[in-house]
Order: C-alpha cells, then sequence, then structure tokens
C-alpha cells in the first residue's frame, strides 16, 4: 500500500476512535444521555466475554494452521 493511503487509514482510525471523547469534551451535556453505571454492566461484560473467547479460539486456530503444531505448543506454553 503506498504510504500517503496508509497514512490516511491509521488517521480515520485515530479520528474515529478519538472522535467520542471529543465530542463530550465540547459538550458536556452528553454526559447526562450516558447511562450509569451499575449490576447491569457486570451481566453485559459477561455476555460479551464469550465472543472474545469465540476470536481468540478462532485466532489459535489459524495461527496453528499457519505454524504447524511445534509452534502451537510453544503458543500454549507461553499462554
Amino acid at each position: 500500500m503506498p504510504a500517503p493511503m496508509a497514512v490516511a487509514v491509521f488517521l480515520m482510525l485515530g479520528l474515529g476512535l478519538a472522535l467520542p471523547y471529543v465530542a463530550v469534551s465540547l459538550s458536556p451535556g452528553l454526559l447526562k444521555r450516558f447511562p450509569r453505571p451499575g449490576p447491569w454492566m457486570d451481566r453485559l461484560k459477561g455476555v460479551l466475554a464469550f465472543p472474545m473467547y469465540g476470536a481468540a479460539l478462532w485466532l489459535v486456530w489459524v495461527f496453528a494452521r499457519q505454524a504447524g503444531a511445534e509452534s502451537l505448543a510453544l503458543l500454549m506454553t507461553g499462554a
């Protein structure tokens, strides 16, 4: 990929990650619209953990297919 296009991709990634923080800092009234923390957050964390487990298993499977069984054993030892 040419350098200007790579810079544009990373610039857009950074902008997308920073935009919510910039919006709240420029308009503090938006904080009133955010949900309050509570027990629902713990349940949500528990529910969202399963897709993360699935992603980790898939990445281990991809690694095993590309690097082989010996590398997979080293990865599991390190984990």
